[in-house]
């Protein structure tokens, strides 16, 4: 028999079977998600890799230092990064989804797309960076309960200006993937990593924790610098750019809402550590939370790419489903926290000594931290498909959790591991509250002022 005359018989059963049918659309389906997380995973494996050097060696940087000093450095970082993210991962989050949304994107050059998707943001972040500049020096005072010196209080003040660059480091790096240029975006963001940790390695080491802030930034701050410079040379020397789609306004509100609560919740969770557990518990909680970062390290990525093949109205071929998106990061989550866990054994067994507590503490956090994934993972999928009401409910709810927790073991007498376990409470409740907001019907959120 012909081979077109067995394929023509054999589809003509499907047909007629039903359940063949089935299966057969279930193993095509199936096929379709690996493939496309095979690509996913080749065209952010530079990210991850950057992400995975700059873990190295924060983590190395523990071995220079006491867990007092170490924890200094890691609630520093928390106040910097977490207070920059607060508009940064909201911009860049709607900058890609309207990049993916601009015709021929991917013939505009970078530095002239940029500057034109920030156009309507430079007042807001501008704001943010002035606010970082009292929060982070003011968040230091309240978490370790230590007076800075003047010097210290100036250099607070600077790092958290500083702390603006982030953003459009972000921003870079969302217009690159948003235009569908996934292998280069993910190149950026492992450049800014690698430089960002060698720089913050280095700084603590020679000038303490503060200058360990300012290296963190210093990729960022060279990166506004070329998109200043550009963004001045296209005004006056380039021509007028036309892009269809409006600067990325929509959802920006939702986004900073939910990302002062986000930050809210762990900025209470240090609180929380220090007050029953001292600089020591911080040092080992820092440490624990540094390996199970690579836990999240997955949905963050694989989220800036496919942010703009999550929307429902993406190309059916390049279109994620929630459901296979959720379940590759939950598989691709419970992968790397045996792998963090796996190297914090073999591979770093001073640092479990070194930090009394740090065995059960990591492996507490780990748990936690695959919750964590899982919550960030639906919160792409909120922002891609606009559900900002859900975004935002959700991560309100955890800091409520997060915010109740904290009270019940610190009045109780509990300990470290006790603050460990609020944190995973408050993930479950965020991912509890956005699967079910994302079974129901998109509704305007008021605070945007944006339709669905």
């Amino acid at each position: 028999m012909h081979i077109s005359q067995v394929y023509a018989y054999s589809t003509g059963l499907l047909a007629l079977d039903p359940e063949a049918l089935s299966m057969s659309t279930t193993l095509a389906r199936t096929r379709a998600t690996a493939a496309r997380t095979v690509h996913l995973l080749a065209v952010t494996a530079p990210s991850i890799g950057g992400r995975g050097g700059q873990f190295l060696m924060l983590t190395l940087l523990a071995t220079f230092v006491t867990p007092a000093q170490y924890g200094h450095f890691v609630v520093l970082q928390s106040l910097v990064v977490g207070t920059a993210s607060i508009l940064g991962s909201t911009s860049a989050v709607t900058v890609n989804a309207a990049t993916s949304r601009v015709p021929g994107a991917q013939d505009i050059p970078v530095l002239v797309m940029v500057p034109v998707m920030l156009r309507g943001r430079l007042r807001v972040l501008t704001i943010g960076a002035i606010c970082a500049s009292v929060i982070v020096p003011a968040g230091v005072v309240l978490v370790t309960g230590v007076w800075p010196t003047a010097t210290e209080l100036v250099g607070l003040a600077a790092l958290g200006l500083g702390s603006g660059a982030l953003p459009v480091g972000d921003a870079v790096v969302a217009v690159v993937a948003g235009s569908g240029r996934y292998f280069g975006a993910s190149v950026i963001d492992a450049t800014r990593a690698l430089v960002g940790a060698a720089a913050a390695f280095s700084g603590v080491v020679l000038f303490g924790p503060i200058g360990g802030g300012f290296g963190l930034i210093l990729a960022d701050l060279a990166l506004l610098a070329v998109i200043a410079a550009a963004a001045v040379a296209a005004g006056r020397w380039g021509p007028p750019v036309d892009i269809s789609v409006a600067p990325p306004r929509e959802g920006m509100v939702a986004g900073i809402i939910a990302n002062i609560t986000g930050q809210a919740g762990a900025w209470i969770l240090l609180f929380g550590i220090q007050l029953v557990g001292g600089p020591g518990a911080l040092g080992v909680y820092g440490l624990a939370n540094r390996f199970a970062s690579v836990i999240t390290l997955a949905p963050v990525y694989f989220g800036k790419t496919v942010i703009g093949q999550l929307r429902e109205d993406a190309p059916a071929d390049r279109r994620w489903s929630s459901k296979g998106f959720l379940i590759m990061l939950a598989g691709v989550s419970v992968v790397a926290a045996a792998l963090a866990f796996t190297v914090l054994v073999l591979g770093f067994p001073n640092l479990i000594h070194a930090y009394p507590g740090l065995l059960p503490v990591t492996v507490t956090m780990l748990a936690a931290t695959v919750l964590r994934a899982l919550l960030i993972g639906i919160g792409y999928i909120c922002v891609a498909r606009r559900r900002w009401r859900t975004w935002v409910v959700a991560d309100v709810v955890s800091l409520i959790v997060t915010a109740a927790g904290v009270g019940i073991v610190w009045g109780t007498g509990g300990g470290l591991i006790g603050m460990v376990l609020v944190f995973a409470f408050g993930n479950a409740a965020g991912v509890t509250v956005r699967l079910i907001g994302g079974r129901r019907r998109p509704v305007n959120f008021a605070c945007t002022g944006m339709p669905r």
